[in-house]
């Protein structure tokens, strides 16, 4: 499913259209982007009002510091060898909808997000030029095995989450899942990028997999596991 720009006949409209190579249309079918009183969002004719996506980095940031996680705790920080206090740098490899981005920030790590969906790095850019996370949250646009051959020395830990099927959730996915899973044709290759991390000699590689999920990479050398999904970690 393709995404288009809704032609209103502004010039931010065409700019935007040329920008990411995307169709203008008067009349959308399905997904298109559009300029609103937040900033760019995307919006589903199909679904009329029922469907808004857009980015607020602040307004999530400060519900999740609201759960005051402890990285000490914290079985995501714990799978990153994170405890806080020392500044520890995470490249989130699968920055989708920016939770565990999000999360990582709250716990006191500074985020390095890598997001390959133009579409998506597209509204994530243009919210995080209104963050006050800036000086805590870079996002990269691309492919996260390209981008680890610059940044490799520069992190302390690579996350990377496939997106997969939850066995036991019973509701719909959430609306940003669900655009991804629609508009993202092509899955990341995920035993390619945990091979290139390895051979560039990243410390930490954690991959989120369901709890009875497969191993993407081997058998890895440490798991962390809840109750639902698992952290398997892959070191140098």
């Amino acid at each position: 499913m393709a995404v288009v720009v809704l032609d209103d006949g502004s010039e931010r409209c065409k700019q935007v259209s040329a920008d990411l190579n995307l169709p203008l249309q008067a009349d959308p079918e399905a997904y298109y982007l559009i300029y609103g009183a937040q900033g760019w969002e995307v919006r589903d004719q199909r679904q009329g009002k029922g469907f808004r996506l857009l980015f607020d980095w602040d307004g999530d940031f400060a519900t999740i510091r609201k759960q005051k996680l402890n990285p000490k705790k914290d079985l995501l920080c714990r799978a990153l060898s994170f405890k806080g206090g020392a500044p520890t740098t995470i490249m989130d490899g699968t920055l989708g909808m920016g939770k565990d981005t999000l999360h990582l920030l709250a716990c006191g790590a500074q985020v390095v997000g890598v997001e390959r969906h133009p579409v998506i790095y597209f509204l994530q850019a243009q919210a995080l030029q209104r963050s006050q996370l800036q000086s805590s949250l870079q996002i990269l646009k691309g492919e996260t095995g390209e981008q680890l051959s610059e940044w490799a020395d520069k992190i302390d830990g690579l996350y990377l989450d496939p997106m997969f099927e939850n066995a036991k959730q019973k509701s719909a996915p959430k609306k940003g899942l669900a655009f991804l899973r629609e508009v993202a044709t092509e899955d990341q290759d995920v035993q390619r990028v945990i091979a290139r991390a390895i051979e560039l000699g990243v410390k930490r590689v954690v991959v989120k997999r369901p709890y009875r999920g497969d191993h993407l990479y081997g058998k890895p050398n440490n798991i962390f596991e809840g109750k639902l999904i698992r952290y398997d970690v892959y070191t140098r």
